[in-house]
């Protein structure tokens, strides 16, 4: 069985994931302001509002997708990394 990522090394790939993408530095800053809240969020413990902020995450991702930002395929990934690291924070 492998290592699985504690949420906080999540949160990390799914920043790296974003920073990996070829984003204007507005598209890019926009898509981090969330995941760099919910990470420290996370490294504090206060998961309701990690998973707030990665919601919030999510709906970003929406609208890139709808405003031809995102490529739906880089997308849905992203949505599934996020909705992962969500699933892993709840009891």
């Amino acid at each position: 069985v492998g290592d699985v990522p504690t949420p906080t090394e999540m949160a990390n790939a799914l920043v790296d994931a974003v920073v990996d993408l070829d984003l204007t530095k507005q598209e890019e800053d926009s898509c981090l302001a969330s995941l760099k809240k919910a990470r420290t969020f996370l490294e504090d413990g206060r998961i309701t509002p990690a998973v707030n902020r990665l919601d919030g995450f999510i709906t970003g991702v929406r609208e890139d997708m709808a405003d031809g930002v995102l490529a739906e395929d880089v997308g849905n990934n992203l949505q599934a990394i996020a909705r992962d690291l969500m699933a892993a924070l709840s009891p």
